[in-house]
């Protein structure tokens, strides 16, 4: 494999230190998750779940500042 990939891969399985946000219209859901691999789970399910057209967020932080934020809405 590539480095890139190799380092893409690593990358998904850095620890995260601080819970994943996920804002979904005006409701909030606090997760603590082990990984950034599991952190893209859960923002997955949330959109798959829940999706109606409503703005939806999602953040999560690493030592104290945002590591990936995305939305769909």
């Amino acid at each position: 494999m590539s480095d890139k990939f190799d380092d893409f891969l690593n990358r998904l399985e850095m620890p995260l230190s601080e819970p994943v946000i996920v804002t979904m219209a005006d409701k909030a859901v606090e997760a603590q998750v082990a990984s950034v691999r599991c952190a893209g789970v859960l923002i997955q399910h949330t959109i798959r779940s829940a999706w109606d057209g409503r703005l939806i967020t999602a953040h999560w932080f690493n030592q104290g500042r945002v590591s990936h934020e995305s939305g769909l809405g």
